[in-house]
């Protein structure tokens, strides 16, 4: 046998250190994302939907509350003006008109559209995938239930969403922070070994995953990519 030369030292550089794929692959499927967000968390203008404080922004390992403030509130809003409570106050007293009985019917589709975003929070892990949902999904029903919105209902709709996109962040990093710390279930139902029961409420997620990677002898480098103008300035 030949001599099999042995280098006397190894750097082992670690990519794309926030990302976890569920099957512990390395690009099936949309991955979990270890990240805490920087989110808006105020209350709504009172009587104004469409206006907050865009100053007020915290992240979301610190908010204690279930939603950002401004999610209820906005959510209610938006449930309230598409209750069409004038057309059935009309249909009590006549037959509606083919156009009336459009629109109420498209006001029952966007509660139930709203009710069901409302309900995804619980399960809701990865963020393209919301994003993906809302593009392919979403926007395309809306527009095929009317034809055109009033500037009211696109603003309270504009709302809504930009609220649930807050929620929808607050509600991933939670889950994953929780998923990292208690384990959860694997497609066949069997539990995941958890090895992350230590991880700091004051650190986010992405400052946890690269000091627990330094920590490691083993890791030379470990290589964070930017892919927004405000992951540099977070960094």
């Amino acid at each position: 046998h030949k001599d099999i030369l042995v280098p006397s030292k190894m750097d082992i550089y670690i990519s794309r250190p926030l990302t976890c794929y569920p099957d512990q692959g390395v690009g099936t499927g949309f991955p979990f994302k270890l990240i805490d967000y920087s989110i808006q968390n105020n209350n709504i203008t009172e009587n104004n939907p469409t206006k907050n404080n865009q100053n007020n922004m915290e992240w979301t390992h610190k908010i204690k509350s279930d939603t950002p403030s401004q999610y209820t509130p906005t959510l209610n809003m938006a449930m309230s003006h598409f209750d069409a409570e004038h057309l059935l106050e009309i249909q009590s007293e006549r037959p509606l008109t083919a156009e009336e009985t459009e629109t109420l019917e498209g006001c029952r589709l966007l509660r139930s559209m709203l009710q069901d975003l409302d309900s995804s929070l619980e399960k809701v892990r990865s963020f393209e995938q919301y994003e993906e949902d809302i593009y392919t999904q979403i926007i395309p029903l809306i527009h095929e239930t009317f034809e055109e919105l009033d500037e009211d209902s696109a603003s309270v709709l504009q709302a809504f969403f930009a609220a649930h996109g807050q929620a929808t962040r607050l509600a991933i990093a939670r889950t994953t922070r929780n998923l990292l710390k208690n384990g959860g279930e694997q497609g066949g139902g069997g539990g995941v070994e958890t090895a992350y029961k230590d991880i700091p409420d004051d650190l986010t997620l992405q400052q946890f995953a690269t000091q627990f990677l330094l920590k490691e002898k083993a890791v030379t480098k470990v290589i964070v990519g930017c892919l927004e103008p405000d992951h540099v300035t977070s960094a």
